[in-house]
Protein backbone atom coordinates (compact mmCIF):
# COMPACT_ATOMS: atom_id res chain seq x y z
CA UNK A 1 0.00 0.00 0.00
CA UNK A 2 1.42 3.43 -0.85
CA UNK A 3 2.16 5.95 1.88
CA UNK A 4 -1.20 7.68 2.15
CA UNK A 5 -2.30 10.65 4.18
CA UNK A 6 -5.34 10.94 6.43
CA UNK A 7 -6.99 14.30 6.84
CA UNK A 8 -9.09 15.16 9.88
CA UNK A 9 -10.98 18.30 9.01
CA UNK A 10 -11.92 19.22 12.57
CA UNK A 11 -9.36 20.29 15.12
CA UNK A 12 -8.86 19.15 18.67
CA UNK A 13 -7.89 15.47 18.40
CA UNK A 14 -4.99 13.84 20.27
CA UNK A 15 -2.21 11.67 18.86
CA UNK A 16 -0.78 8.43 20.18
CA UNK A 17 3.00 8.73 20.22
CA UNK A 18 4.72 5.59 18.96
CA UNK A 19 8.45 4.83 18.95
CA UNK A 20 9.76 4.97 15.39
CA UNK A 21 11.11 1.91 13.64
CA UNK A 22 8.91 -0.71 15.31
CA UNK A 23 5.40 -2.08 15.49
CA UNK A 24 3.03 0.07 17.56
CA UNK A 25 2.13 -1.30 20.98
CA UNK A 26 -1.39 -2.67 21.04
CA UNK A 27 -2.53 -0.36 23.82
CA UNK A 28 -5.14 1.73 21.99
CA UNK A 29 -8.55 0.89 23.38
CA UNK A 30 -10.51 2.39 20.46
CA UNK A 31 -10.56 0.84 17.02
CA UNK A 32 -11.66 2.14 13.65
CA UNK A 33 -14.81 0.06 13.97
CA UNK A 34 -15.49 1.62 17.38
CA UNK A 35 -15.22 5.01 15.70
CA UNK A 36 -17.84 4.22 13.07
CA UNK A 37 -20.16 2.13 15.25
CA UNK A 38 -23.47 3.68 16.34
CA UNK A 39 -27.07 2.70 16.93
CA UNK A 40 -28.46 4.41 13.84
CA UNK A 41 -27.37 4.27 10.22
CA UNK A 42 -23.98 5.82 9.32
CA UNK A 43 -23.69 7.87 6.14
CA UNK A 44 -20.39 7.42 4.33
CA UNK A 45 -18.99 8.71 1.07
CA UNK A 46 -16.84 6.42 -1.11
CA UNK A 47 -15.01 7.95 -4.06
CA UNK A 48 -13.07 5.72 -6.45
CA UNK A 49 -12.66 4.64 -10.06
CA UNK A 50 -15.82 2.56 -10.13
CA UNK A 51 -15.29 1.36 -13.68
CA UNK A 52 -11.84 0.03 -12.83
CA UNK A 53 -13.15 -1.56 -9.63
CA UNK A 54 -15.90 -3.44 -11.44
CA UNK A 55 -13.56 -4.42 -14.27
CA UNK A 56 -11.30 -6.06 -11.65
CA UNK A 57 -14.12 -7.78 -9.79
CA UNK A 58 -12.74 -11.27 -10.43
CA UNK A 59 -9.24 -10.39 -9.25
CA UNK A 60 -7.64 -9.27 -5.98
CA UNK A 61 -6.42 -6.02 -7.55
CA UNK A 62 -6.63 -3.02 -5.24
CA UNK A 63 -8.05 0.33 -6.32
CA UNK A 64 -7.32 3.62 -4.55
CA UNK A 65 -10.32 5.27 -2.92
CA UNK A 66 -11.32 8.00 -0.49
CA UNK A 67 -13.74 7.22 2.33
CA UNK A 68 -15.36 10.03 4.30
CA UNK A 69 -17.81 10.16 7.17
CA UNK A 70 -18.81 12.29 10.12
CA UNK A 71 -17.67 10.83 13.43
CA UNK A 72 -18.42 11.58 17.08
CA UNK A 73 -18.90 15.25 17.98
CA UNK A 74 -19.46 16.01 14.27
CA UNK A 75 -15.79 15.58 13.40
CA UNK A 76 -15.33 14.90 9.70
CA UNK A 77 -12.95 12.10 8.76
CA UNK A 78 -11.40 11.57 5.35
CA UNK A 79 -9.32 8.42 4.77
CA UNK A 80 -7.32 7.59 1.67
CA UNK A 81 -7.61 3.82 1.44
CA UNK A 82 -7.41 0.93 -0.98
CA UNK A 83 -10.36 -1.29 -1.78
CA UNK A 84 -10.75 -4.64 -3.50
CA UNK A 85 -13.58 -6.96 -4.41
CA UNK A 86 -14.06 -9.98 -2.16
CA UNK A 87 -16.21 -13.06 -1.80
CA UNK A 88 -16.70 -15.95 -4.18
CA UNK A 89 -20.31 -16.29 -5.26
CA UNK A 90 -21.50 -12.72 -4.86
CA UNK A 91 -18.63 -11.15 -6.77
CA UNK A 92 -19.67 -13.30 -9.75
CA UNK A 93 -23.45 -12.86 -9.71
CA UNK A 94 -24.09 -9.47 -8.10
CA UNK A 95 -24.46 -6.18 -9.92
CA UNK A 96 -22.06 -4.74 -7.35
CA UNK A 97 -19.62 -7.02 -5.49
CA UNK A 98 -18.79 -7.00 -1.76
CA UNK A 99 -15.69 -5.01 -0.87
CA UNK A 100 -12.71 -5.13 1.45
CA UNK A 101 -11.57 -1.75 2.78
CA UNK A 102 -7.86 -1.52 3.58
CA UNK A 103 -6.73 1.40 5.74
CA UNK A 104 -3.21 2.55 6.59
CA UNK A 105 -1.97 1.40 10.02
CA UNK A 106 0.08 4.56 10.29
CA UNK A 107 -2.96 6.74 9.69
CA UNK A 108 -4.91 4.87 12.36
CA UNK A 109 -1.99 5.11 14.77
CA UNK A 110 -1.83 8.89 14.28
CA UNK A 111 -5.45 9.08 15.43
CA UNK A 112 -4.76 6.94 18.48
CA UNK A 113 -6.69 4.00 17.04
CA UNK A 114 -5.73 0.35 17.34
CA UNK A 115 -3.94 -1.59 14.61
CA UNK A 116 -6.98 -3.23 13.01
CA UNK A 117 -6.90 -1.73 9.53
CA UNK A 118 -9.44 -3.73 7.53
CA UNK A 119 -13.21 -3.65 7.28
CA UNK A 120 -15.58 -5.73 5.19
CA UNK A 121 -18.36 -3.97 3.31
CA UNK A 122 -21.39 -6.06 2.42
CA UNK A 123 -22.86 -4.23 -0.56
CA UNK A 124 -26.19 -4.21 -2.35
CA UNK A 125 -26.21 -7.15 -4.75
CA UNK A 126 -29.00 -5.83 -6.96
CA UNK A 127 -29.07 -2.30 -8.34
CA UNK A 128 -32.78 -1.68 -7.80
CA UNK A 129 -34.62 -0.94 -4.54
CA UNK A 130 -34.92 -4.65 -3.82
CA UNK A 131 -31.15 -4.76 -3.39
CA UNK A 132 -31.47 -2.53 -0.33
CA UNK A 133 -34.48 -4.53 0.91
CA UNK A 134 -32.58 -7.82 0.87
CA UNK A 135 -29.55 -6.21 2.48
CA UNK A 136 -31.68 -4.87 5.34
CA UNK A 137 -32.95 -8.37 6.07
CA UNK A 138 -29.40 -9.72 6.08
CA UNK A 139 -28.37 -6.95 8.46
CA UNK A 140 -31.30 -7.90 10.66
CA UNK A 141 -29.91 -11.43 11.01
CA UNK A 142 -26.62 -10.05 12.34
CA UNK A 143 -28.66 -8.05 14.87
CA UNK A 144 -30.70 -11.08 15.89
CA UNK A 145 -27.66 -13.26 16.50
CA UNK A 146 -26.05 -10.47 18.54
CA UNK A 147 -29.13 -10.56 20.79
CA UNK A 148 -28.55 -14.24 21.50
CA UNK A 149 -24.78 -14.65 21.66
CA UNK A 150 -21.81 -12.50 22.70
CA UNK A 151 -19.76 -14.39 20.10
CA UNK A 152 -20.82 -12.45 17.02
CA UNK A 153 -19.43 -10.14 14.37
CA UNK A 154 -20.25 -6.52 15.08
CA UNK A 155 -22.13 -4.94 12.21
CA UNK A 156 -22.92 -1.37 11.22
CA UNK A 157 -25.64 -0.37 8.79
CA UNK A 158 -24.38 2.31 6.39
CA UNK A 159 -25.74 4.42 3.57
CA UNK A 160 -23.02 4.70 0.95
CA UNK A 161 -22.80 7.55 -1.53
CA UNK A 162 -20.67 6.14 -4.34
CA UNK A 163 -18.79 8.69 -6.43
CA UNK A 164 -16.57 8.49 -9.49
CA UNK A 165 -12.93 9.49 -9.09
CA UNK A 166 -13.83 12.97 -10.36
CA UNK A 167 -16.33 13.33 -7.49
CA UNK A 168 -19.47 12.88 -9.58
CA UNK A 169 -22.26 11.06 -7.73
CA UNK A 170 -23.17 7.68 -9.19
CA UNK A 171 -25.63 6.06 -6.79
CA UNK A 172 -26.58 5.83 -3.13
CA UNK A 173 -27.11 2.39 -1.61
CA UNK A 174 -27.23 0.64 1.75
CA UNK A 175 -24.38 -1.53 3.01
CA UNK A 176 -23.15 -3.38 6.09
CA UNK A 177 -19.72 -2.79 7.60
CA UNK A 178 -18.33 -5.78 9.48
CA UNK A 179 -15.39 -5.86 11.84
CA UNK A 180 -12.38 -7.84 10.66
CA UNK A 181 -11.65 -11.39 11.86
CA UNK A 182 -8.55 -10.30 13.77
CA UNK A 183 -10.44 -7.58 15.62
CA UNK A 184 -13.21 -10.04 16.45
CA UNK A 185 -10.67 -12.42 17.98
CA UNK A 186 -8.90 -9.63 19.86
CA UNK A 187 -12.17 -8.29 21.27
CA UNK A 188 -13.17 -11.74 22.52
CA UNK A 189 -9.64 -12.58 23.76
CA UNK A 190 -9.45 -15.49 21.36
CA UNK A 191 -7.46 -16.72 18.37
CA UNK A 192 -8.70 -17.38 14.81
CA UNK A 193 -8.46 -21.06 13.88
CA UNK A 194 -7.43 -21.83 10.29
CA UNK A 195 -7.77 -25.61 10.49
CA UNK A 196 -10.13 -27.37 8.12
CA UNK A 197 -12.00 -30.63 8.85
CA UNK A 198 -13.09 -29.25 12.24
CA UNK A 199 -15.74 -31.36 13.97
CA UNK A 200 -18.64 -30.08 16.08
CA UNK A 201 -17.61 -32.17 19.08
CA UNK A 202 -14.61 -29.88 19.37
CA UNK A 203 -16.85 -26.86 20.04
CA UNK A 204 -18.14 -25.60 23.35
CA UNK A 205 -21.52 -27.45 23.47
CA UNK A 206 -23.79 -24.51 24.29
CA UNK A 207 -22.28 -22.42 21.50
CA UNK A 208 -22.55 -25.29 19.01
CA UNK A 209 -26.23 -25.89 19.77
CA UNK A 210 -27.20 -22.20 19.71
CA UNK A 211 -25.35 -21.58 16.45
CA UNK A 212 -26.92 -24.57 14.69
CA UNK A 213 -30.45 -23.83 15.93
CA UNK A 214 -30.15 -20.16 15.00
CA UNK A 215 -29.07 -21.10 11.49
CA UNK A 216 -32.10 -23.39 11.35
CA UNK A 217 -34.36 -20.58 12.57
CA UNK A 218 -33.29 -18.20 9.78
CA UNK A 219 -33.31 -20.99 7.20
CA UNK A 220 -29.59 -21.19 6.43
CA UNK A 221 -28.25 -24.36 4.82
CA UNK A 222 -25.23 -22.56 3.38
CA UNK A 223 -22.74 -23.22 6.16
CA UNK A 224 -20.29 -26.01 6.83
CA UNK A 225 -18.14 -26.45 9.89
CA UNK A 226 -15.61 -28.86 8.37
CA UNK A 227 -15.05 -26.55 5.39
CA UNK A 228 -15.27 -23.38 7.52
CA UNK A 229 -17.81 -22.01 5.07
CA UNK A 230 -19.49 -18.80 6.17
CA UNK A 231 -18.20 -19.00 9.72
CA UNK A 232 -15.11 -18.42 11.81
CA UNK A 233 -13.82 -20.77 14.49
CA UNK A 234 -12.20 -19.14 17.50
CA UNK A 235 -9.98 -20.76 20.11
CA UNK A 236 -10.23 -19.42 23.67
CA UNK A 237 -6.91 -20.27 25.37
CA UNK A 238 -8.10 -19.19 28.82
CA UNK A 239 -10.84 -21.82 28.66
CA UNK A 240 -9.14 -24.26 26.28
CA UNK A 241 -12.28 -24.36 24.17
CA UNK A 242 -13.54 -23.45 20.68
CA UNK A 243 -16.56 -21.45 19.54
CA UNK A 244 -18.06 -20.69 16.14
CA UNK A 245 -19.07 -17.24 14.84
CA UNK A 246 -21.31 -17.13 11.73
CA UNK A 247 -21.52 -14.60 8.91
CA UNK A 248 -22.91 -14.26 5.36
CA UNK A 249 -26.68 -14.73 5.54
CA UNK A 250 -27.98 -13.87 2.09
CA UNK A 251 -28.72 -17.52 1.28
CA UNK A 252 -31.21 -17.84 4.12
CA UNK A 253 -34.92 -18.41 3.88
CA UNK A 254 -35.47 -15.25 5.91
CA UNK A 255 -33.70 -13.07 3.32
CA UNK A 256 -34.85 -15.20 0.35
CA UNK A 257 -32.79 -13.55 -2.40
CA UNK A 258 -33.85 -14.24 -6.00
CA UNK A 259 -30.35 -15.48 -6.90
CA UNK A 260 -30.39 -18.03 -4.06
CA UNK A 261 -29.83 -21.71 -4.82
CA UNK A 262 -31.42 -24.31 -2.51
CA UNK A 263 -28.69 -26.58 -1.19
CA UNK A 264 -28.87 -29.79 -3.27
CA UNK A 265 -26.75 -31.67 -0.72
CA UNK A 266 -29.84 -31.86 1.50
CA UNK A 267 -32.45 -32.29 -1.26
CA UNK A 268 -33.82 -28.80 -0.67
CA UNK A 269 -36.14 -27.49 -3.37
CA UNK A 270 -36.86 -24.03 -1.94
CA UNK A 271 -34.87 -21.32 -0.20
CA UNK A 272 -37.60 -21.21 2.45
CA UNK A 273 -37.06 -24.79 3.58
CA UNK A 274 -35.17 -25.49 6.76
CA UNK A 275 -32.72 -28.24 7.61
CA UNK A 276 -30.91 -28.62 10.93
CA UNK A 277 -27.19 -29.12 10.28
CA UNK A 278 -26.01 -29.47 13.88
CA UNK A 279 -25.21 -32.79 15.52
CA UNK A 280 -27.44 -32.42 18.59
CA UNK A 281 -30.72 -34.31 18.66
CA UNK A 282 -33.82 -34.53 20.86
CA UNK A 283 -33.24 -33.70 24.51
CA UNK A 284 -29.78 -32.31 23.73
CA UNK A 285 -31.51 -29.33 22.11
CA UNK A 286 -34.18 -28.72 24.71
CA UNK A 287 -32.32 -26.08 26.73
CA UNK A 288 -31.46 -24.13 23.57
CA UNK A 289 -35.04 -24.40 22.33
CA UNK A 290 -36.30 -22.97 25.62
CA UNK A 291 -33.80 -20.10 25.31
CA UNK A 292 -35.15 -19.17 21.89
CA UNK A 293 -38.71 -19.40 23.18
CA UNK A 294 -37.90 -17.05 26.06
CA UNK A 295 -36.24 -14.59 23.68
CA UNK A 296 -38.97 -14.66 21.04
CA UNK A 297 -40.58 -11.38 22.06
CA UNK A 298 -37.22 -9.61 22.08
CA UNK A 299 -36.25 -11.01 18.68
CA UNK A 300 -39.55 -9.85 17.21
CA UNK A 301 -39.04 -6.45 18.82
CA UNK A 302 -35.65 -6.13 17.09
CA UNK A 303 -37.38 -6.83 13.76
CA UNK A 304 -40.00 -4.17 14.36
CA UNK A 305 -37.43 -1.63 15.54
CA UNK A 306 -35.50 -1.68 12.25
CA UNK A 307 -37.35 1.35 10.92
CA UNK A 308 -35.78 1.19 7.46
CA UNK A 309 -37.42 -2.19 6.82
CA UNK A 310 -40.52 -1.97 4.66
CA UNK A 311 -43.74 -3.08 6.34
CA UNK A 312 -44.26 -5.92 3.89
CA UNK A 313 -40.74 -7.17 4.57
CA UNK A 314 -41.24 -6.82 8.32
CA UNK A 315 -44.38 -8.95 8.02
CA UNK A 316 -42.56 -11.51 5.89
CA UNK A 317 -39.72 -11.76 8.42
CA UNK A 318 -42.08 -12.13 11.38
CA UNK A 319 -44.19 -14.71 9.53
CA UNK A 320 -41.09 -16.74 8.66
CA UNK A 321 -39.88 -16.66 12.26
CA UNK A 322 -43.39 -17.69 13.25
CA UNK A 323 -43.10 -20.87 11.20
CA UNK A 324 -39.95 -21.73 13.17
CA UNK A 325 -41.72 -21.39 16.50
CA UNK A 326 -44.66 -23.39 15.14
CA UNK A 327 -42.24 -26.20 14.31
CA UNK A 328 -40.87 -26.07 17.85
CA UNK A 329 -44.41 -26.30 19.27
CA UNK A 330 -45.08 -29.29 17.06
CA UNK A 331 -41.71 -30.82 17.99
CA UNK A 332 -40.96 -30.90 14.28
CA UNK A 333 -37.34 -30.17 13.38
CA UNK A 334 -36.17 -31.25 9.95
CA UNK A 335 -32.85 -33.08 9.82
CA UNK A 336 -30.96 -34.10 6.67
CA UNK A 337 -32.26 -37.65 7.10
CA UNK A 338 -35.89 -36.52 7.50
CA UNK A 339 -36.05 -33.52 5.19
CA UNK A 340 -39.44 -32.58 3.81
CA UNK A 341 -40.19 -30.99 0.48
CA UNK A 342 -42.93 -28.85 2.03
CA UNK A 343 -42.23 -25.12 1.80
CA UNK A 344 -43.37 -22.91 4.70
CA UNK A 345 -46.11 -20.54 3.65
Amino acid sequence: MPNLKLLLTAAGFSLLLVPSGGMPPDTASTSLFDLIHRDDILKIDLQTDLDQLLANRNTDAEVEAVLSFSGPNDRDYRFEIEIECRGKFRRRVCDFPPLKLNFSKRDLRELGLSRFDRLKLVTHCLEDQKGDDYLLKEYLIYRLYAELSPYHFRSQLVQVQYRDENGKKRYKRLGILLEDNDELAHRLQAEVVDTFSFREEGLEPENARLHALFQYMVGNADWNLALRRNLEILYFPGENTYRVVPYDFDFTGLVNVPYGIPNPDYRLTSMRQRVFLGEARGEQLQETIELLRRRRNRLEEVCRDLRYLRKRDEKDVLDYLGTFYAELDEQLIWYPETISTVEPE
